[in-house]
Order: C-alpha cells, then sequence, then structure tokens
C-alpha cells in the first residue's frame, strides 16, 4: 500500500501535438489500461475525487482513492491511496456495489467513510493508453490515450514529480514542441463523468417505450459480458506490451 501525495502538471492535446510530443523524446513503455469506475451518486465526482480499479497486463489490479488538496492552473495536488489487490484471477470483473467497511482495505474504506459514502456503485469503465517517454534533459512525461464513453478521444501530457523545478523545465518542454497545448483542469474521471451522463442523456426512454426497454435490459446484461471480455483481451494482448 502507498499513501502520499501526487503533485501533477497536466496538458491537453490535440491528435498532432500527442504525435508530436511523442515523436520528440524516447518512448520507455506503452501500458495499455482499463480504469473502472465506483462512485456514489456522484458524491466523490462533485469533491474532485476519484475512486478507481485499474487492470493492466503485466501487474494485479490496483485500487486507487485520489483527494483533492490544492489546484493551481495545471499543476494540482492530491493525496493518494494505491492498493495492490491480491487476487488470483485478474480477470474478475469488480463487483457494482462495494460495502466500503466491508470490501475496501481499511486505509481505503476510512477515508471514503469520512465524506460520508457507505456504499460504492459502479458507475462504468474506460481505456486509456500510456506511453512513458524520457527527456533528454532530464525527467519523464507520461502521454494519454483516452477513450471516453461517448466514444471520444481525449490527449493529455502528465508530468509527475514532487519537484517543482521537473515540473517547470517539463512544461516547458512540452509548449516549445507543442505551443497550442492547453492547461488541463478536468481529472480523468470528471471527463468520465461529464461523458456518460451525455450518453445517458441520449439514451432517456419514455414509459411507453416497453420495446426499447426490454432492448436496454439486453444491453445491460450484455455489458457485463463485455467487460469480462474486455479484462480477459486486456490480458491476453498485453503480454506483448510495446517497449521502444
Amino acid at each position: 500500500m502507498n499513501v502520499g501525495s501526487e503533485i501533477e502538471t497536466k496538458y491537453e492535446l490535440d491528435e498532432r501535438g500527442f504525435e508530436r510530443l511523442k515523436s520528440a523524446a524516447r518512448i520507455e513503455k506503452c501500458t495499455r489500461q482499463l480504469n473502472v469506475y465506483f462512485d456514489a451518486n456522484w458524491v466523490l465526482a462533485n469533491r474532485a475525487a476519484t475512486f478507481r480499479i485499474r487492470f493492466t497486463p503485466d501487474a494485479l489490479p490496483e485500487a486507487t482513492l485520489k483527494l483533492p488538496v490544492t489546484h493551481n492552473g495545471a499543476t494540482r495536488t492530491m493525496k493518494e491511496i494505491e492498493v495492490l489487490l491480491q487476487t488470483a484471477n485478474r480477470s474478475v470483473v469488480p463487483h457494482r456495489r462495494l460495502d466500503v467497511s466491508r470490501d475496501l482495505p481499511f486505509e481505503l474504506g476510512t477515508e471514503i467513510l469520512r465524506l460520508g459514502v457507505k456504499y460504492l456503485e459502479r458507475v462504468g469503465w474506460m481505456r486509456n493508453t500510456r506511453y512513458l517517454m524520457s527527456v533528454e534533459t532530464g525527467g519523464q512525461i507520461e502521454l494519454d490515450r483516452t477513450t471516453l464513453p461517448d466514444g471520444s478521444t481525449v490527449f493529455e501530457a502528465e508530468i509527475e514529480s514532487a519537484d517543482a523545478a521537473i515540473h517547470r523545465k517539463l512544461s516547458q518542454f512540452i509548449l516549445s514542441n507543442v505551443p497550442w497545448a492547453r492547461p488541463s483542469r478536468m481529472s480523468k474521471f470528471q471527463r468520465f463523468r461529464k461523458a456518460a451522463e451525455a450518453v445517458n442523456a441520449r439514451e432517456v426512454l419514455t414509459s411507453d417505450d416497453v420495446d426499447q426497454r426490454n432492448q436496454k435490459r439486453c444491453i445491460e446484461a450484455e455489458s457485463e459480458g463485455s467487460m469480462g471480455r474486455r479484462l480477459r483481451n486486456l490480458f491476453r494482448l498485453g503480454r506483448g506490451a510495446s517497449k521502444k
């Protein structure tokens, strides 16, 4: 278990800027991620907090709670608690509903209970591809390509370091290569929520749409199987995670 502060600076990119940055430094690793999010009537999202379980091909699933501390432009500080989930079957789909006191490790559960949340519901998931890049002058940048629930794609560059000088230096590197990059003021979970709500708004049904209601129930049932397949595919394909 890791408990500490995360200081991150994020920039929002377009696809052209993403590819430009990707070619400007050495790629150390590329990792496919599946982030599964939980909340309780958006209580966490409304507080700019995040609770997720992240699946990657070559590691145990990891549960992470992020709580906001400060936010200044593109840079924000979060309290972060990370716990590796010790399970032999990494393709197990997380339960739809979690009892915070019973199902979560003590440190995670304690922090979430302080927010007045006793139960968490799985609100969905999204895929992310992360490139870890090393810059010749020192430091590393994470490039993320994230697919949101509405099918749109977000590109971001992220700096994580406890050293303010590293943030300044790498920010200059990003902006010198992509002058049109903008400070990213939303977390991935906030972006997820916005996209998920847009999808739900399009799927609002009238009370007499019986056939469509039945179809929706079938789709919801299929989504459970779909998530299982996505996890299995992630781990099956991920053994060959590319490195450059």
